[in-house]
């Protein structure tokens, strides 16, 4: 009787399908990595916009007590806040990349410096803000060109 299957053709089959797989899983890997390096915008409204630079305050943001940071709701066109020690909170309308942000409303607790520093430059930028744009998990308040407050997107 006649062999059908030789060792050599079993041996060159698990090397084909060897090879198969490891095409798959470099493929499957591959594909991964570009949707993590292709990160989507973040909404402006309804996240948790942590600040992380302000135009006007040159200290580091992050050492300070309390966070700094602003949510959009476009359901009620509010937005809230705090700028490291007061709360703040007013109206708003976007329109594409145009934003008209305030009058903001603001608690009058009196803080320590630099938190009161941060919260002045924080609300210039608000009301002089006519425009934003997103990169991923960045937010930038916009006058013209001028960047006046840059933001990441975080859970709270």
């Amino acid at each position: 009787m006649k062999k059908l299957w030789s060792f050599e053709l079993i041996l060159a089959l698990i090397a084909l399908l060897f090879i198969a797989l490891l095409t798959l899983v470099i493929a499957c890997n591959s594909k991964k990595a570009t949707t993590t390096v292709m990160e989507h915008n973040q909404p402006l409204n309804n996240t948790y916009w942590k600040l992380l630079k302000v135009d006007g305050f040159n200290q580091d943001i992050a050492s300070l007590q309390k966070e700094a940071f602003i949510r959009f709701d476009s359901a009620s066109s509010k937005f809230s806040g705090t700028a490291g020690c007061n709360r703040m909170m007013g109206s708003f309308v976007a329109t594409g990349n145009t934003i008209k942000i305030g009058p903001a409303a603001m608690t009058k607790m009196m803080c320590p410096s630099p938190l009161m520093e941060l919260e002045d430059a924080f609300a210039k930028a608000i009301d002089k803000s006519d425009s934003y744009t997103i990169s991923g998990k960045t937010l930038r308040l916009k006058s013209g060109e001028s960047v006046l407050a840059e933001f990441e997107a975080g859970a709270k």
